[in-house]
């Protein structure tokens, strides 16, 4: 059917205005939402880069402090070195102390360094730096296990921090093995290696 409007009157289009602005109103704010979430997502992924960028800043820089702290252990480990040398051929007429430094130079672990070596009749002492308490282990393992020291004894064994890096800090003492009892061992030794020889040749 066709509606004809005679009477001259405007059509009332008020309803389909405010229904076109309330549908542009919200997907403006759909729009503005989405972009306000967007926006707190990539601060948010921002900000938790950020801090894991400050954690690894700090741990390089923990690593360079580190590497520094060997770095000077390893120089004071050469003075160290060169220091017992001398001490060896001053007293090598006293109980052979090249072959005991020779030994001690072994039972040392790569990650452990002696800062002082002192001697008073047969007692010894070493004291020293090592990245863990496993190293001071290792390093009292092998004097137990060398002929040259006997009655081995951790005086110390403490936590040292130097320049933020934790080491440890230890002071051992020990008794030297008389050259005189080790040479009359290496010669029982050689006596019963010539017997051994000799009675497994012919007759």
């Amino acid at each position: 059917m066709i509606r004809i409007n005679l009477l001259g009157e405007k059509e009332d289009r008020t309803a389909i205005y405010v229904l076109q602005l309330a549908s542009c109103g919200l997907v403006l704010a759909l729009a503005a939402g989405a972009c306000l979430y967007f926006h707190m997502g990539q601060a948010a992924e921002m900000d938790k880069l950020t801090k894991r960028k400050a954690a690894l800043d700090i741990r390089v820089q923990d690593l360079r402090e580190q590497t520094k702290a060997v770095d000077l252990l390893e120089k004071n480990k050469t003075l160290l070195s060169e220091k017992l040398v001398t001490i060896a051929k001053l007293k090598a007429k006293k109980q052979g102390p090249v072959r005991v430094l020779d030994e001690l130079t072994r039972s040392v672990p790569e990650r452990a360094w002696l800062t002082a070596v002192n001697q008073k009749g047969e007692e010894i002492g070493f004291k020293g730096i090592a990245l863990d308490n496993q190293t001071v282990a290792q390093f009292m393992e092998k004097l137990k296990e060398s002929k040259y020291f006997h009655n081995e004894d951790l005086r110390v064994s403490k936590q040292y921090v130097k320049d933020r890096v934790k080491l440890q800090q230890f002071d051992v003492m020990a008794k030297l093995t008389s050259m005189l009892l080790l040479e009359a061992d290496a010669a029982k030794n050689a006596e019963k290696e010539r017997e051994k020889v000799s009675g497994e040749g012919p007759k």
